[in-house]
């Protein structure tokens, strides 16, 4: 005994005898069943074809393996107990064996019955392997197989029947698979989509996952692409070059072999640039030489800036209050335009800033994010200014005072210097009065008239900006002719008695008209002698308060006309 013979039996399924592709065949074999007197022996090849297709569905012939004598087709109809002759040429079907109902009665063309006549021989193993894998069985249909033994010119008797039917598994391929470009992007990227596999969630090999595979039109090489779970029907490949064609098809894994499906249909697509590009170097800064609340941003122009694919028309400027928060649109520029100043940013709040180029309709993606924070270069005011009459001259002189500016020798716009400012109320007209240095805190207008009153402001000069602060308070104040007043400042002290009023103040009279006679002299020898009375009357006609305060005044008055 050197080999087996497996033979496959089909009550269901038309069938050829003896089915050995490139062998030969010998129409005489005996049908199990039945048998065929007088059949002629052809040596034939037999070939794969579909019998439909030469003899129209009509015949019932559902086998596609036959055997052929070069003019005609021998076909076993296996339903029907009949066995048939296409010509080739023509289609033509003639019934050359068999009753055409259930028998076993041997005969000369159809005076022969068969009981089914099924049996082929569909391969052969040597002795001593007991496995034999049939690679011709159709998927879902049941086959009766049994075997015999064979010492190359005998056969054995037929072993038990096992019957098996082929089942699929694999899982069935995704199809529709789709390449096509991404749009709204910078390029560089194609979106695929697909129906996934009718096992993807059901049937008998549950579909796990999806490998995606892609090749290029410049070097042809097949790459897997990305791996991705069940249920997934859209991918995007962000890895694309938008100068070559990229080829793709994907294939369904499952959980029953982790094997793959066949590969989908082939889709291809090339990836295009469909928005702006952004503009690149945004730099985010404060505003020099300002009072604060403001910064400044500034980019490089979007490479589409007057040319590109998609020209850009304008940016929009973003600003949110931390790295990864939530950005809003504060603005936007023409194109050809790099700056934009943010005057609505709180001093001392650091602020993160984007730009989008737009085309009109579409923007671009984000620039780079940088952030500043605006601060206050100009210096602070001056406060608590006043302006009062100089004390002890003779009139058209005010004296002013204030506080320096917080950013006098400190603070961060150290001050350089002061700037003094006065209108008067009969023209109101402002003008620049002095400059003062830093540190000053007085200054002494001496060309008023003591008829009109007059309004100052200061304004602190800042470094490294040299620019001015805003204005302190304003003050009011008129001149007054201390020597002329000087009557009326005796007659106002209390503890002075009338008699002494009256005689100080004739001697007041007669000083005030040597002085505008142009003797000076004799206008302090006057005031001087003034003094004398004051002091001889304290403590008599004169309480020793007003005679103090009333030689203060008078001192002051004769140092001043002495200095000028």
């Amino acid at each position: 005994m050197r080999t087996k013979s497996i033979r496959i039996l089909l009550p269901s399924v038309m069938f050829i005898f003896s089915i050995v592709f490139g062998a030969a065949f010998n129409a005489t074999a005996a049908l199990m069943g039945g048998a065929i007197q007088g059949a002629p022996s052809v040596p034939i090849n037999v070939e794969p074809a579909i019998v439909s297709t030469l003899s129209g569905s009509a015949a019932g012939l559902v086998w596609p393996a036959i055997p052929t004598d070069g003019t005609n087709l021998y076909v076993v109809d296996t339903l029907n107990y009949t066995i048939h002759r296409i010509v080739i040429g023509t289609g033509e079907d003639t019934i050359i064996a068999g009753t055409g109902t259930w028998g076993s009665e041997d005969g000369i063309g159809t005076a022969a019955s068969f009981n089914t006549p099924f049996d082929s021989v569909i391969g052969s193993v040597a002795a001593g392997v007991g496995k034999f894998v049939d690679n011709s069985a159709s998927i879902g249909t049941t086959y009766f197989y049994m075997v015999r033994a064979t010492d190359g010119t005998k056969e054995s008797a037929d072993s038990n029947e096992g019957s098996a039917a082929s089942i699929r598994n694999l899982p069935s391929s995704p199809t529709n698979l789709v390449a096509s470009d991404t749009p709204y992007d910078l390029g560089g990227s194609i979106t695929l989509n697909w129906t996934k596999s009718v096992d993807d969630g059901a049937g008998p090999n549950n579909v796990t996952g999806y490998n995606l595979y892609r090749y290029s039109a410049s070097n042809g090489t097949i790459t897997l692409v990305v791996s991705l779970p069940a249920g997934t029907t859209t991918y995007v490949d962000g890895t694309t070059l938008d100068t070559d064609t990229y080829y793709y098809f994907i294939k369904a894994s499952d959980s029953h072999c982790g094997a793959e499906s066949a590969a989908s249909t082939i889709a291809s697509g090339r990836s295009f640039r469909n928005l702006p590009m952004p503009p690149s170097g945004v730099t985010a800064s404060d505003v020099q030489c300002d009072n604060g609340g403001a910064t400044s941003i500034n980019r490089t122009r979007s490479v589409d800036d007057g040319a590109g694919l998609n020209n850009v028309g304008s940016y929009n400027i973003y600003r949110a209050s931390s790295a990864g928060g939530s950005y809003v649109v504060i603005g936007s520029v023409l194109s050809g335009i790099s700056g934009y100043r943010d005057a609505n940013a709180q001093t001392g709040t650091l602020y993160y800033y984007m730009v989008r180029a737009t085309d009109g309709t579409r923007e671009s993606s984000n620039s780079n994010v940088s952030s500043a924070a605006s601060s206050r270069n100009l210096p602070l005011a001056p406060a608590n200014l006043t302006a009062a009459d100089t004390l002890y001259d003779l009139g058209g002189s005010i004296t002013l005072t204030r506080t320096k500016s917080v950013d006098d020798g400190a603070g961060l716009n150290n001050v350089s210097g002061y700037n003094v400012y006065r209108y008067s109320i009969t023209n109101g007209t402002i003008v620049s009065l002095a400059s003062l240095p830093a540190g000053a805190t007085s200054f002494v207008d001496n060309a008023t008239l003591d008829s009109d009153t007059y309004y100052y402001f200061v304004k602190a000069l800042g470094s490294p900006c040299d620019l001015e602060s805003g204005a302190s308070n304003t003050a009011s104040g008129q001149s007054i002719n201390n020597l002329t007043a000087l009557s009326g400042f005796i007659g106002n002290q209390p503890g002075i008695s009338q008699e002494q009023i009256n005689s100080l103040t004739s001697t007041v009279d007669n000083a005030i008209s040597s002085y505008y006679a142009g003797n000076q002299t004799a206008a302090i020898n006057t005031l001087n002698a003034l003094l004398n009375e004051v002091n001889a009357q304290t403590g008599k006609c004169i309480e020793p308060s007003a005679s103090e305060t009333i030689v203060i005044y008078v001192q002051n008055l004769i140092n001043y006309i002495t200095t000028y």
